[in-house]
């Protein structure tokens, strides 16, 4: 008997194809809404910044690379204290809201 409990019991997986292809399809689209819903949120650890292109008065342009996707685009830094000071929050926000929809 002690031989017996020693034995490695292999599982052996069940032959239900609908089942298994329904799971894979509901992780598979779960794993690209996670990505879709990731990609749309950057952080600026997510970009490779490259050479100055301009500077204002409320902040500078910079080339940048994503790093995943290796997309090139324009990233504005602005200054809190300059924004602040001349009190512009509403027009970056309207800046915001333009640039949101030219996607």
């Amino acid at each position: 008997m002690a031989d017996v409990a020693s034995q490695p019991v292999e599982a052996k997986p069940q032959n239900n194809s609908k089942e298994n292809a329904s799971n894979s399809s509901n992780s598979v689209s779960a794993v690209t809404q996670e990505q879709k819903s990731r990609s749309q949120t950057w952080v600026i650890d997510d970009f490779d910044i490259g050479r100055p292109l301009g500077k204002g008065k409320f902040g500078s342009v910079f080339v940048a690379r994503s790093k995943e996707e290796k997309v090139i685009v324009a990233l504005k830094v602005l200054f809190k204290e300059q924004i602040r000071k001349h009190n512009v929050m509403h027009q970056v926000k309207r800046e915001i809201e333009i640039q949101y929809h030219l996607r």
